[in-house]
């Protein structure tokens, strides 16, 4: 494994840097095979990352969550999900937010680990960054990850209101709330990798 392989960031949610996550290492898994050259991790698939959110459907919701046996918030399914893609953070998870975290923190979090796209160009197991109804552009400090549903897009979250990570449909109120989309690192996309910068 090379250098660039034990470097590469993943997404870890709400917070900034390694203050409050750090950037992870990646380990191959099963669902991701084996990296044959030296250009960085194997490739993530848009399944892959939805599978293993929709591993944690039904987990309870817990303020600051990070681990399934005790209850993820939205942040914490987003580290969830990088382990389950065998990718272990390198640093202690460390979050101390009252009930919001940091909206700006938050996004510098997001634009730190992943790559940012735009909103119309999200897919399957892409990340958004929403907003509550009555909050400005600037204050959004929710995430979820995007799958199909059989007859529509949907959103993979853990939501205080719902008390759990689910999936629910991804409507129109929920698009025009999305103020940002970011990709995981290393998901092949038209036959190229993603990266972060």
């Amino acid at each position: 494994m090379s250098s660039e392989q034990t470097n590469s960031p993943l997404p870890l949610g709400e917070g900034l840097g390694e203050r409050a996550y750090g950037a992870v290492t990646p380990s191959p898994s099963p669902s991701q095979g084996e990296g044959n050259d030296e250009s960085g991790p194997a490739p993530i698939t848009r399944d892959a990352i939805v599978a293993a959110a929709r591993s944690f459907l039904g987990v309870p919701f817990r303020h600051q969550g990070v681990d399934p046996e005790t209850g993820l918030d939205c942040r914490g399914l987003l580290i969830a999900v990088a382990r389950k893609l065998g990718h272990e953070p390198r640093h202690e998870h460390r979050m101390n937010y009252k009930r919001h975290p940091d909206p700006a923190e938050f996004r510098a979090a997001l634009e730190s680990e992943l790559e940012e796209i735009a909103v119309s160009d999200a897919d399957d197991g892409d990340v958004v960054l929403v907003r509550a109804l009555k909050q400005k552009p600037e204050e959004a400090t929710h995430a979820g990850i995007l799958a199909s549903g059989r007859y529509e897009r949907m959103i993979i979250h853990a939501t205080d209101s719902d008390r759990q990570v689910l999936e629910e449909p991804y409507r129109p109120g929920h698009v025009r709330l999305a103020v940002a989309a970011f990709r995981f690192p290393g998901v092949t996309v038209d036959g190229r990798r993603s990266t972060v910068a």
